[in-house]
């Protein structure tokens, strides 16, 4: 918990100041009395949370419970020892009788009602269970790590608190993502051993002084044995826990960090290594489709290969994430060109998957990170993973991998500043009708003009922005720019045109969206403001979700924006979205117009296009004209209307006020 509210403190630039209790009742006292306002640890219990008036972020954590008992076992109707009456109800009550179970306020408690007979199994989550146990209170009991039901947790906020945050806590969960996590709960389990108590090192049992003196140097010896044994018991289990793959058995990442820091040092004489990392391409569609078995399959099966290969050691595997890492001797390859061949023979060998009656094909993509001296194993399996997101599907770390990595972490720990401070300029392009050439719109476009970084491009900042979430308040951004110029041009008797305005596909997901939109309509109005989207905004895993943007589309179209599909035809085009949605205006991309140059075959592919989009009531306009013969052509074809640097580049809004007076 402190290590995450650290990691809050440094993403969100705000101060959390933690306290510290043993209960939920404690906790929720203080959020009652308002000495707190955030619950870190919150299980995911949404009629739970509504009853103690408090919102629930996404689920960051799963925590798993398992069973405590008296080393000589429980009885066939056994008396259960429990924290939660939440978690009672809920899994318990499946299992034994209502009379069989028994609340404590703290896991000390449980564990010590089982130690003295009053009950004879604990419920408890495995975490709590070890650390307890391995604090040397309990000696006679013992878990056997079994999970027997898992909780899911996440951050609670009082319902007192501004409803922005929560969106701000569900948007950094998923930027740390559950690598991250996965990270902080090793940190912890290895951080285990350090924090137990000098008590623990004994296992103090009274009973035995009782005999005497003559007695006393064989209890001595009978306890420090009986001590080592299930000190060395506990080691082996935690260990094991910390070293392996939830989901595989097989070896993780933290334990290829350790093993492969301590075979260079064995071996740092016997030549040149290097840290890879193979990633599943399309991990999350295989577990859509397939389910999570698949991608458990595809590793064992990958490491099972590695395994066999003379230049590849310590394999190892992570399944949240669908990685597997290594240590290779490039010292067995006489070019980079044979290890490159080596690797692909190796993608090769796994690359069919029989689900069923199915033979599915597999792709991987590969980043290699070749070590040099000073090096060490954390850094080269970080290089290792930006070589990956670039690998296509082989590729070396370089440092320029480093410094755009750095650049665009820069620009995010930037970002909520910038917008601020209002240092995002909206500038626009010129539409203009073919027949008359005059100016009948445009499209809104940003730039950045950073204190720090300088001027940007919307290439440098937005695909960033598109992965971390930022897109949706610069688009607000945007949007109220627009409108509130717009408002303003109206007032003063200024002329005015139609505005495009793109917005995210991540919107389709906002709870709140079509309401802020309505607020921007009636305070602005919503004429001669056209909303952009691309063909993704209706992309979704689920026809539930699919079905939610579209009535999105018809809720603003009902408020009076226009509707605009932009870049239709750069790809897999779904015509379905044409009849589903009210579109007022088809945007043709440009990689359509530079195909269709001297190509008979795209030339009538565009003429088709045109012709569909005013079959169906729509305006057609095509962007990127560059050249008179593409203007010809398209007016040829009958296309309304066109955008490209040939009429007009995107320009500051001063020069595009005086650019309208001149070209309406």
């Amino acid at each position: 918990m402190k290590k995450l509210a650290d990691r809050l403190e440094r993403d969100l630039g705000i101060k959390l100041a933690l306290v510290i209790e043993q209960d939920y009742a404690a906790a929720q006292e203080d959020l009652d009395k308002g000495r707190a306002q955030i619950l870190l640890n919150a299980d995911w219990d949404v009629g739970w949370a509504a009853a103690h008036n408090m919102d629930l972020s996404a689920v960051y954590l799963t925590s798993y419970y398992t069973t405590v008992t008296r080393r000589n076992g429980a009885p066939k109707s056994p008396r259960i020892a429990c924290l939660s009456k939440r978690l009672t109800d809920r899994v318990l009550l499946e299992r034994y009788e209502k009379s069989q179970i028994r609340h404590y306020a703290t896991a000390e408690e449980c564990l010590r009602a089982v130690s003295k007979g009053q009950a004879d199994i604990a419920f408890l989550r495995q975490e709590s269970a070890q650390y307890n146990i391995w604090q040397g209170d309990f000696p006679e009991l013992i878990t056997d790590g079994i999970v027997t039901s898992s909780q899911d947790i996440a951050i609670g906020i009082s319902d007192q608190m501004e409803p922005e945050l929560l969106t701000i806590l569900d948007k950094e969960i998923r930027f740390i993502g559950p690598t991250g996590i996965f990270d902080y709960a090793s940190f912890y389990d290895q951080g285990l051993d350090k924090r137990r108590s000098i008590q623990s090192l004994f296992y103090a049992y009274p009973q035995y002084f009782i005999t005497g003196l003559l007695l006393l140097f064989f209890v001595l010896l009978l306890l420090t044995w009986r001590q080592s044994r299930m000190r060395r018991n506990h080691l082996e289990q935690m260990q094991h826990i910390i070293d392996t793959d939830r989901y595989t058995g097989l070896y993780n990442r933290s334990w290829f960090k350790y093993e492969a820091s301590k075979y260079l040092k064995e071996h740092e004489a016997q030549g040149r290594f290097a840290i890879v990392e193979i990633g599943i391409s399309r991990r999350d569609i295989l577990v859509e489709t397939y389910g999570q078995d698949v991608i458990v399959e595809l590793l064992r099966r990958m490491e099972a290969t590695l395994q066999k290969t003379e230049w590849a050691k310590l394999p190892a595997v992570h399944t949240s994430t669908g990685r597997v890492f290594f240590l290779l001797r490039m010292d067995a390859f006489d070019s980079r060109t044979q290890l490159t061949t080596a690797l692909a023979h190796l993608m090769h060998l796994n690359e069919y998957i029989s689900i069923g009656h199915l033979v599915v094909h597999i792709a991987f993509h590969i980043g290699i990170c070749p070590l040099t001296p000073g090096l060490s194993v954390a850094d080269a399996m970080n290089h290792a993973n930006l070589a990956l997101h670039e690998a296509n599907p082989i590729c070396f770390y370089n440092a320029e991998m480093q410094q755009k990595a750095e650049f665009q972490s820069r620009i995010e720990s930037l970002q909520q500043g910038a917008l601020s401070r209002k240092e995002f300029d909206v500038w626009y392009q010129p539409k203009y009708d073919l027949a008359t050439r005059k100016c009948i719109g445009a499209e809104a476009l940003v730039r950045w003009r950073s204190r720090e970084l300088g001027f940007l491009m919307p290439g440098q900042f937005i695909p960033r922005f598109e992965s971390n979430g930022f897109i949706t308040q610069l688009d607000f951004y945007m949007l109220t720019h627009v409108m509130e110029t717009m408002k303003e041009r109206r007032t003063t008797g200024l002329p005015i045109v139609p505005v495009s305005v793109n917005q995210s596909r991540l919107h389709m997901q906002e709870k709140n969206y079509l309401a802020y939109m309505q607020r921007l309509k009636m305070y602005y109005g919503a004429e001669n403001i056209e909303l952009e989207l691309t063909e993704t905004a209706f992309d979704f895993g689920t026809p539930e979700m699919r079905q939610h943007a579209l009535h999105v589309m018809h809720e603003l179209h009902e408020m009076g924006f226009r509707l605009s599909i932009d870049d239709f035809g750069s790809g897999y085009s779904d015509l379905t979205i044409l009849n589903a949605i009210p579109l007022d205006v088809m945007k043709i991309d440009r990689s359509l117009l530079i195909a269709s140059r001297g190509a008979k075959h795209m030339q009538a592919v565009l003429a088709r296009m045109i012709d569909l989009g005013h079959a169906l009531g729509m305006t057609v306009i095509c962007e990127g004209i560059e050249e008179h013969e593409q203007e010809e052509m398209l007016r040829s074809y009958g296309c309304d209307h066109g955008q490209g640097y040939l009429y007009g580049k995107p320009m500051p809004e001063a020069e595009f006020s005086s650019f309208l007076e001149q070209h309406i």
